[in-house]
């Protein structure tokens, strides 16, 4: 199961609360993740669809934003 969370980063430091499931964390860019040579395909994908929907919502806000003025 691939579960993938989009969400705004607001402030703290990234940790593995249960490392037992989770070795370590890392802050990767989408290009950095696009690029590694371990990045899994179905974290490329879930990345690929995530980054979309980002560029999507930010559109949308650009243009929502303009009809304010």
């Amino acid at each position: 199961m691939d579960i993938v969370f989009l969400c705004e980063f607001d402030f703290g430091e990234p940790y593995a609360k249960s490392t037992d499931e989770v070795e370590a964390v890392y802050w990767m860019g989408y290009e950095e993740i696009q690029d590694h040579v371990n990045s899994p395909i179905w974290l490329k994908e879930s990345i690929k669809k995530a980054e979309t929907l980002c560029k999507k919502h930010a559109s949308q806000s650009a243009r929502g934003s303009d009809q304010i003025h």
